[in-house]
């Protein structure tokens, strides 16, 4: 499910190069968590020592890795959202101003 709701970001930002090759890195790490996690639970159900292999911190370093990209992701976002509200303000204000100098 995620890794599909990625790809239709992927679609979505597809004007944007940056934006979908982080997405794609975000995917490929999705990937790679999904197959530890697992071999976690394979390493469980067969009574193997998960504990040490989680303990090496590699699920960890996967899920920091995700973390950042999704909020690196907002972010980059967040700020066209400002760069777009302040391109529509401008322009309002200026036919606004250009319309009322032509009325009066």
């Amino acid at each position: 499910r995620i890794i599909a709701d990625l790809r239709n970001l992927q679609d979505l930002v597809a004007d944007n190069p940056q934006q979908v090759d982080r997405l794609k890195r975000l995917e490929a790490l999705q990937i790679e968590w999904n197959k530890y996690a697992q071999s976690m639970i394979d390493m469980q159900r067969e009574s193997g020592d998960f504990r040490s292999a989680v303990k090496a911190g590699r699920g960890k370093r996967l899920t920091d890795e995700i973390r950042k990209g999704y909020d690196d992701a907002v972010a980059m976002e967040q700020q066209f959202r400002i760069a777009r509200n302040e391109d529509v303000t401008r322009t309002t204000v200026i036919s606004v101003s250009l319309y009322l100098a032509f009325v009066l």
